[in-house]
């Protein structure tokens, strides 16, 4: 059996899997982030795109030290 392309559900398909864009949620996934990174270096990096509403920059419970990654919230005006 063939299956016959159809163009619009293909669209609608693409659509439902693409990602929302930072100007509707404004919030991004940052990862491999050097141990040596601190919050005020971050801040001022993608404060250029941005108010930053939120930064957080998980702790490891068993090194202390962060885990490479963060969540930032930022205010697209």
């Amino acid at each position: 059996m063939v299956k016959k392309f159809d163009k619009q559900n293909n669209d609608e398909q693409q659509e439902k899997e693409q990602p929302e864009p930072i100007s509707e949620s404004g919030r991004i996934f940052i990862r491999n982030l050097s141990y040596t990174c601190m919050e005020d270096d971050l801040r001022q990096l993608f404060e250029k795109f941005g108010t930053i509403t939120e930064l957080h920059i998980p702790i490891d419970s068993y090194t202390k030290k962060p885990k490479r990654f963060c969540f930032c919230n930022i205010h697209v005006s």
